[in-house]
């Protein structure tokens, strides 16, 4: 009984101080995509861990897609309750790509980017493009995943994928 307890105590513990994992999935009938983070609250010297996820789940051993040569995904930031927002891009070309069921495109936090130099969040933006990994200040924040291409037979005139994930992390 006093292991019970102290395992009890131990797992409010974790959730009360937000180690618990957090994570957000949108799906049709062929695709999947998870975005993810081993916790919802991090410090701001924290070097913020996020993992995404798309898998194929249609019939067969896999499929192929049309879309980007920078790949299927793109990622945004936006701070819950501010005014600093970045939306990531994809090139506009078409390139034939392949994804195996077995094999899912397993990605961390990619930084969008681009701004004006006016914008009065221009100093934030280049700070946090600077950085190597992925620091935020305090706040609350929503990270999204998106993917966006398109199913045989080319580009615009396959089914279109569109997918979007976000989780919503908290910087103390």
């Amino acid at each position: 009984m006093k292991t019970n307890r102290i395992g009890l105590w131990l797992l409010a513990a974790l959730l009360a101080t937000g180690c618990a994992e957090t994570r957000s999935v949108d799906q049709d009938q062929d695709w999947v995509l998870t975005i993810g983070s081993p916790q919802s609250h991090w410090a701001r010297s924290d070097a913020i861990v996020v993992r995404t996820e798309l898998r194929y789940v249609g019939p067969g051993t896999g499929t192929e897609w049309f879309g980007s040569s920078s790949g299927p995904l793109a990622f945004d930031l936006r701070e819950i309750n501010g005014t600093r927002h970045l939306e990531g891009g994809m090139l506009s070309d078409c390139r034939r790509h392949e994804m195996r069921a077995d094999g899912p495109l397993v990605v961390g936090y990619v930084k969008p980017g681009g701004y004006s130099a006016d914008d009065p969040n221009a100093a934030f933006y280049r700070e946090f493009l600077a950085d190597p990994l992925l620091h935020l200040p305090p706040g609350e924040w929503a990270l999204a995943a998106r993917a966006v291409f398109s199913m045989p037979p080319d580009c615009g005139t396959g089914r279109t994928v569109s997918l979007r994930a976000s989780v919503i992390l908290t910087v103390a």
